[in-house]
């Protein structure tokens, strides 16, 4: 028998396979949630309080983690929330220590510890006992810097996490 093609014949096709739900791209959402609330996050500089280590408008990654998985050490920058504000400072002692600014100099039970202050020295103060499970940080430029030394020590429960990298602009790339 012979096949005859009618004038008015329809070629049928099956209708197209549903499309599944994209699983790779969810992941990699999802995946950057993840970085984004639990692991990293990104702050802006504001002010003059750590030039010459930050200039204000330069962005920086936080590693929230860090803490979870140790704990602040002395020369740390950190982030920090003081009285609701987030705050960008450097550790200059931890709990059980005793730390005292004489004019440019940290020491830190009897010790310099901190390199002289960018700009200005700012007022000096203590002896001051850090208690346990708290930091007491310092702006590098003392001079321009609200810190520990107006707020007291912090404790490490409000220390969002360690400032390990300048990402913006690109010419600022390093480590702090």
């Amino acid at each position: 028998m012979s096949s005859v093609s009618h004038p008015d014949a329809v070629r049928v096709s099956p209708p197209p396979a549903p499309r599944g739900v994209p699983w790779g791209s969810v992941a990699f959402l999802l995946a950057l949630l993840v970085l984004r609330f639990f692991v990293l996050e990104r702050f802006v500089v504001e002010g003059s309080s750590m030039s010459a280590t930050f200039d204000g408008g330069e962005h920086v990654l936080v590693n929230k983690v860090a803490y979870r998985l140790g704990d602040p050490a002395r020369g740390d920058v950190v982030v920090a929330s003081v009285n609701s504000v987030d705050v960008i400072k450097r550790v200059a002692a931890v709990g059980g220590e005793t730390v005292e600014v004489r004019g440019c100099v940290v020491l830190v039970d009897d010790r310099v510890v901190l390199p002289t202050a960018s700009g200005g020295c700012g007022p000096s103060t203590g002896p001051v006992e850090v208690p346990a499970d708290h930091v007491y940080l310092l702006g590098d430029n003392r001079d321009e810097s609200l810190d520990s030394r107006a707020f007291g020590s912090v404790p490490v429960s409000d220390v969002v996490g360690r400032v390990d990298v300048v990402v913006w602009p690109s010419s600022s790339w390093a480590l702090p």
